[in-house]
């Protein structure tokens, strides 16, 4: 039986009157059609749900069927899906980050084997307690293993990806973490290459609110932060606070962040949500020095590059952290190189496409 909006009913619920706290898209089951992990795993104040979250699977015809997570799937007080390739198998898999952790349970990394998700916190390292808020995945040391990064309460985290699938945590040793304590928050959160020298920086969106009985009210202005992302003598980088470039009045109550180059000269523009005020739009003023290069590719693709011998990898997605949602493109600067030696995607199907000797400075289209 479907609804009117194009869901179909499971048991006795329709999914259209089910309150999702977040529907993130991905092919799950590699089918070619767009699924959703549904969030049903937080509710407002402070709690978690007794439902498990769900996948969404499209049958084709944008109906889509209800499959709850098995088992005894965890149950914590989500707020943010970050869907990735964590094995870089083809297979979508997700990330989902949760708020009082220590209460309700840690974030869980959902691993997929040919549209069958199983719990592989323990495996990956990644399932780490927090009082989270947003993720992101990047690709911060350019090694084309997915780097996770988590908003949270207190003290954000980055974990470096390995090989073998785990993730190590980077965070201090990289200084990737602006937060000062336990009276700091952040939610969005996200990777960028805002200078375009072809390291991904990080840009952390902070602020807080609490209820007054039915009244929300502000606890203090907090930051919007800009880390750039510096090489040291060391065997990692490490994160240097330059929000100053986007200017002094910067204290409110943050919350989404996307970065996508709004006007086309080739540096990203920043829109940033405010929780009492209204939206934030950083613009770039005039063309940057740097070569770059950026890729609209459906959801889901990996898009790895070669310039003058640095390699990145990038995956396409519609989510930007906790709040924040953009057409599905990646973004890459190339620093002096004036262009690509090989460009190479891989679609969600499998497909791989390859070009070579590609000049810089131009937006590249890719269908599905």
């Amino acid at each position: 039986m479907n609804t009117s909006d194009g869901f179909v009913q499971r048991t006795e619920e329709t999914l259209s009157t089910t309150p999702w706290v977040e529907l993130a898209p991905g092919d799950f089951n590699g089918d070619g059609h767009m699924d959703l992990y549904g969030m049903l795993s937080a509710s407002p104040m402070g709690t978690a749900s007794s439902t498990p979250d769900h996948l969404l699977i499209n049958d084709g015809t944008g109906v889509f069927t209800a499959q709850p997570l098995p088992g005894d799937a965890p149950k914590g007080m989500g707020f943010d899906t970050v869907i990735f390739d964590w094995q870089q198998d083809g297979d979508a898999d997700a990330w989902v980050v949760n708020d009082q952790g220590a209460r309700f349970g840690a974030n869980v990394l959902w691993g997929n084997e040919d549209g069958e998700l199983t719990d592989e916190s323990g495996a990956c390292n990644c399932g780490i307690m927090q009082s989270g808020m947003g993720g992101d995945v990047g690709d911060y040391n350019n090694d084309g293993v997915p780097d996770l990064y988590g908003s949270a309460t207190a003290v954000n985290a980055l974990l470096e990806g390995q090989p073998d699938g785990t993730f190590l945590d980077v965070t201090l040793v990289t200084q990737a973490s602006p937060l000062s304590g336990v009276g700091e928050m952040s939610w969005g959160a996200i990777f960028l290459d805002y200078d375009n020298d072809g390291r991904q920086d990080l840009l952390v969106a902070e602020g807080d609110f609490w209820y007054d009985g039915d009244t929300m009210a502000i606890r203090e202005p907090m930051s919007l932060d800009l880390l750039r992302q510096e090489q040291t003598e060391g065997s990692r980088p490490r994160f240097v606070d330059t929000s100053s470039l986007l200017g002094d009045d910067l204290l409110r109550s943050w919350r989404a962040v996307v970065a996508r180059d709004l006007n086309q000269d080739g540096v990203l523009d920043l829109l940033v949500t405010d929780i009492t005020d209204r939206p934030r739009l950083f613009l770039s003023e005039g063309c940057t020095k740097a070569g770059w290069l950026e890729v609209h590719a459906p959801i889901g693709s990996q898009v790895d590059i070669c310039a003058d011998g640095l390699r990145q990898t990038r995956w396409s997605s519609t989510e930007s952290s906790w709040g924040g949602a953009a057409t599905p493109s990646v973004h890459f600067g190339i620093g002096d190189s004036t262009k690509i030696d090989r460009l190479q995607i891989r679609l969600p199907s499998g497909e791989i496409l390859v070009q070579e000797d590609l000049a810089a400075r131009r937006i590249v289209h890719v269908s599905p």
